[in-house]
């Protein structure tokens, strides 16, 4: 080899050796930048806010941060080596091996609350989120645990649901104090309606029935009907109200309520009213249904309150094929759909999905109890119908109520005027309100009877005791002063087990249907008091009373 060969290999030999000290270089860096990113890794994954655990398939501890031995109460040199099941309750713990020869099978993450069961006996809940480790060789062998701690969520979720329970608990308080309130209220009216009524009947009785008076004093009568249905509506409210089904034909009921509803609208709404000729006749109460519809539309009136505003109310017949997907709720048949449409802002569907729970409400504090559709969903399903809201973009917010078409009669029953009912008889009256008895004594006798009227119940007795045998009827109110009407007829009956006893109310929180047919009853009659009714009544007792009582 000659002197330059020799000098040429010297020469590349050195270029070799710069570049291989060059990447050797290079290699140290990367060695060193690997070692800081595995340190930072490691930092990050020691004082990671969640805990990090490395198991395998059995739920052996491979790997543990800081947070997952804090969680644990366990140093990471002893966390590392223990199944993670022995720190869980026992059901957790069965459920949680379970999940990890699930996911073994499967590949799919797992999520599990869990109990811990710590030395300390703190209560402490976490959330694991597990998923396998895939291997060089593609088998799952390892698997990484991420820990959560829920324990201030499910305590502040357990403290949510107690206030919402305490709140219910305050609402129901407040509804029953308002019924019984509402029902006191309309005690107090039935008695002045009934008071109104009986002097409206003297004074027609004592006027020829061609005089001009006649008219005036039937538009006196008509206001009084009208007054007794309201006084019907606090007693639904108040929960002592009687549900009287009858045909009712809804076309009539709307458009009366119509003129009602448009005076409680500011005028910045405009109430539409669009009726469908040849409606079914429905089996309702027309007291209720009533109901329903004023609540619907104090809602739509809500919703449009800030703005100018259209409350649309419709009511059209709907026939409902089997098997027909618009109507899935709804039996095959004839339905007649009352629709309350407003163009308020639509309602979320996770808040339409609520919206006929009881107490639910999205209203402030203070403007809402969360029961008004509450009680109008049990009202529409009560009279086997159905209620549906939609809510959409530029088309506002509908309800819309189906009922089943009444088949047996086509137009709503009208009542004939019943024949005067005369009889004869010797009655002992007893109601508190000097008014009252008076009237009723007054009518009574224009009718036949001989009455002997009383304001004070321990009169009343003490007279019946004394003479028992001279009345052929008792009538008695039930809220009296000193003595209800139910304790009076028992008394009567031990000194005279077969006198026939009419009890009359206008309410009474302990008075239901089931106290009113006791064996001291005979019949039972509301106020406030329709004459025809109760001359009925009286009839009736005098009549089938042969020994035997609930005749009526």
């Amino acid at each position: 080899m000659s002197a330059v060969d020799m000098q040429r290999l010297v020469y590349d030999l050195q270029v070799h050796q710069v570049e291989l000290e060059l990447q050797n270089e290079e290699l140290r860096e990367t060695q060193r930048a690997l070692t800081a990113a595995h340190e930072r890794y490691r930092q990050l994954y020691n004082l990671a806010p969640v805990g990090y655990l490395t198991l395998d398939d059995r739920g052996l501890i491979q790997e543990a941060n800081q947070m997952a031995s804090a969680l644990f109460e366990v140093p990471i040199s002893n966390l590392v080596g223990q199944y993670v099941q022995a720190f869980l309750r026992l059901e957790d713990a069965d459920r949680l091996s379970l999940h990890i020869r699930e996911l073994r099978s499967s590949g799919v993450h797992q999520i599990n609350d869990v109990h811990l069961d710590l030395p300390s006996q703190v209560f402490r809940m976490l959330r694991l989120d597990i998923m396998p480790v895939q291997e060089q060789g593609g088998e799952p062998g390892l698997y990484r645990m991420t820990l959560v701690d829920i324990t201030d969520r499910i305590r502040a979720e357990a403290e949510q649901r107690r206030l919402e329970a305490l709140q219910r608990q305050r609402q129901v308080r407040k509804l029953e104090s308002l019924g019984t309130l509402a029902g006191g209220i309309a005690h107090e009216f039935n008695n002045i309606l009934t008071i109104i009524s009986l002097y409206l009947r003297l004074v027609q009785d004592h006027i020829a029935s061609d005089s001009p008076l006649q008219f005036y004093l039937e538009q006196l009568n008509t206001a009084a009907g009208r007054a007794k249905n309201i006084v019907q509506q606090i007693l639904a409210f108040s929960r002592q109200g009687e549900s009287k089904c009858t045909p009712v034909n809804l076309a009539t009921l709307v458009k009366s309520s119509v003129e009602f509803i448009r005076a409680t609208l500011p005028k910045t709404i405009d109430l539409r009213l669009a009726i469908v000729k040849e409606q079914g006749v429905v089996w309702a109460d027309e007291i209720q249904i009533h109901q329903v519809l004023l609540n619907l539309c104090a809602n739509a009136e809500y919703a449009m309150r800030d703005t100018i505003g259209l409350l649309h109310i419709g009511l059209t017949s709907v026939e409902v094929k089997a098997g027909a997907s618009g109507a899935p709720h709804l039996k095959p048949g004839a339905y007649v759909c009352l629709s309350v449409n407003n163009s308020g802002p639509t309602i979320p569907e996770e808040v339409q999905a609520r919206l006929f729970e009881p107490f639910f409400t999205t209203k402030p504090v203070g403007e809402g109890t969360g029961m008004g559709l509450a009680i109008v969903h049990g009202i529409v399903t009560d009279h086997g119908g159905v209620i549906t809201v939609d809510s959409t973009p530029d088309h506002g917010t509908t309800f819309s109520l189906y009922l089943p078409c009444y088949v047996a009669s086509s137009a709503k029953h009208i009542e004939t005027p019943a024949t005067r009912a005369e009889g004869e008889g010797r009655i002992l009256l007893v109601d508190d309100e000097p008014s009252l008895a008076m009237g009723l004594e007054t009518v009574l006798r224009r009718h036949g009877y001989d009455v002997v009227a009383y304001t004070d119940p321990l009169q009343a007795l003490r007279h019946f005791a004394s003479d028992s045998r001279s009345f052929d009827v008792i009538i008695t109110d039930q809220t009296m002063p000193g003595m209800t009407g139910e304790t009076l007829a028992r008394s009567m009956r031990r000194v005279r087990p077969d006198v026939p006893i009419i009890l009359c109310t206008g309410f009474n929180h302990a008075m239901n249907d089931r106290k009113a047919q006791q064996p001291e009853i005979d019949a039972f009659c509301m106020k406030p008091i329709d004459m025809q009714e109760l001359l009925e009544k009286i009839q009736n007792v005098l009549a089938c009373y042969c020994g035997r009582h609930q005749i009526v």
